[in-house]
């Protein structure tokens, strides 16, 4: 339940900052608008503070990012960044993996310090707006802190530690332990822990670390590592649902897009609008994306003489019918053999095997994306089943989701156009807030039909062309056209001159008032809880 209290988003004290903020009070009344409109829109906010009147943080949704979170809530993604904004708060985001394989913000907050107690309040936040029972991992970068709030809070729910990250930290760890020409192999032979399905490999690989190394290294690997397999081996979690998120490169590449509208000298409330702006402008990219992208399969499987394809193609998104199409191809030209036992069928290739039925199986692909893999599309094409059907396919990768997704949304987000907060004093400052702006424009353009597409390219072409012609910057009286053609060479600027009293006024601004339309009394700043 929703509860308000009747204090100011900042306090005068953020971060225990070692001197008392300078605006902080204009910083606050910023805050409360951007936060009061996010709640007004449909969206979610919670700040707390301290019994000291100090900054606690502040948790935000968009209506956008709940509906996300509320259609994709199977595989989540958290990660900090920082230098955000001039408080330096840490920045939390926790990211969805949608129908097309991306990730999408479905939370942010800035909070007071990166640790389990103010992580643990945040993800509170989230699971009020969903139904948690409903998320089958986490992905997180070895962040003790995240760990420590997700178990705290989903007990249940496996988490993963990105591959990446894993990569990283050994390989620093080893370099400086072993000599320059062994530890690439210990990384490597660890690296295939990592990755393998085997438990028998995955021992043997562990044996051969252990008589390889120094002990000092042993141990690092059996404190930090191998009391923890859960987290990261393959063998151990071959059956958690992934969608084939294995790093947070996801969050990683979003954090990187963001740091050009955050840094360390804008204020929150900029730090606020710039991320919610630039958030409900990649979702919309990404709902528009999905509308190209179905309207490119309907074209693919008009051409197509495969009617399971064309089936797999009007069925799924785009993302899930590539992984598909594959998985087909591997069950009609790979020669399997199957045997039955048990009700079960088991498809063999060489030494391996893998027990299915016309609807499951045991293989690492099925479990981890919940889409039919080869060995039930061969055992489906044996019995003479249909190869594909939709009930073989988790919900999330149905264009009919997709479209339920995008007929809520779409119509909002055309009109969504995210242009951030730019210095237009500088030329590369104009140029940034140009392409965001017309970045914006050519994804609404594309989803039109010809004919309308025709007719807004051509205005604007025509508007383009008028920004350079010649005589709009020289021409000053129309009345009197002939004073361009005079003869008269006696004064040859005649032709040229202008009335500049006249042209400085028409170009004028009254910036006398900018900051009325968010002007606010900070003390109306209210919370959710």
């Amino acid at each position: 339940m929703e509860k308000w209290h009747h204090c100011a988003v900042l306090p005068k004290d953020v971060y225990n900052l070692k001197q008392k903020l300078k605006g902080s009070s204009t910083d606050a009344s910023d805050c409360d608008v951007l936060l009061r409109q996010i709640v007004d829109d449909g969206g979610f906010v919670e700040y707390a503070k301290d019994d000291k009147n100090n900054f606690m943080y502040v948790v935000f949704q968009t209506k956008q990012m709940i509906d996300v979170l509320q259609k994709f809530p199977e595989v989540l993604i958290l990660d900090f960044t920082y230098k955000t904004n001039k408080y330096l708060l840490p920045l939390l985001t926790v990211m969805a993996v949608d129908g097309e394989g991306h990730g999408l913000p479905v939370l942010h907050a800035f909070v007071k310090k990166e640790d389990t107690e103010f992580i643990a309040k945040c993800l509170t936040a989230l699971s009020s707006k969903y139904d948690t029972g409903l998320t089958c991992s986490f992905m997180v970068d070895k962040d003790f802190a995240e760990m420590s709030a997700l178990e705290l809070m989903f007990p249940d729910v496996p988490i993963n530690i990105c591959h990446f990250h894993i990569n990283q930290a050994v390989s620093r760890f080893l370099r400086k332990e072993l000599a320059s020409d062994a530890y690439p192999k210990v990384l490597e032979t660890f690296m295939a822990q990592v990755y393998t399905e085997s438990t028998e490999e995955y021992n043997s690989l562990k044996d051969d670390i252990t008589n390889s190394v120094p002990q000092k290294v042993a141990d690092y690997f059996q404190r930090n590592w191998w009391d923890k397999s859960k987290f990261w081996a393959t063998s151990e979690n071959r059956s958690v649902l992934k969608l084939k998120a294995t790093t947070t490169n996801h969050l990683e590449s979003f954090h990187a897009k963001i740091k050009k509208y955050l840094n360390v000298h804008i204020s929150l409330a900029s730090a606020i609008e710039n991320l919610t702006m630039f958030d409900n402008g990649q979702i919309t990219t990404s709902l528009r994306s999905a509308v190209i992208r179905a309207n490119s399969v309907c074209y693919r499987s008009s051409t197509m003489q495969d009617d399971t394809v064309n089936t797999v193609l009007n069925t799924l998104t785009r993302f899930a019918a590539d992984l598909v199409i594959q998985q087909l191809t591997l069950s009609r030209t790979v020669n399997y053999a199957i045997t039955v036992a048990n009700s079960e069928y088991i498809v063999s290739y060489k030494e391996k095997q893998h027990s299915a039925t016309p609807t499951v199986c045991e293989c690492s692909f099925h479990k981890q994306m919940k889409l039919p893999c080869r060995h039930i599309l061969f055992i489906r094409q044996q019995l003479g089943l249909p190869v594909f059907d939709a009930s073989l396919v988790h919900g999330r990768f149905c264009q009919d989701l997709a479209s339920t997704h995008q007929s809520q949304n779409f119509s909002s987000a055309l009109s969504t156009v995210f242009v951030p907060s730019a210095n237009t004093k500088t030329a590369e400052g104009r140029y940034r807030k140009a392409t965001a702006l017309f970045s914006d424009m050519a994804s609404y353009l594309s989803v039109l039909s010809e004919q309308e597409f025709l007719e807004k390219v051509t205005f604007l072409e025509c508007l383009f062309s008028t920004w350079h012609e010649p005589t709009a910057t020289t021409s000053t009286d129309t009345s009197q056209p002939t004073a361009a053609t005079s003869t008269d060479t006696s004064q040859p600027t005649a032709t040229t001159s202008t009335d500049t009293s006249q042209l400085t006024a028409t170009t004028s601004t009254d910036n006398a008032q900018p900051t009325a339309t968010t002007a606010t009394d900070a003390s109306q700043l209210t919370a959710t809880t």
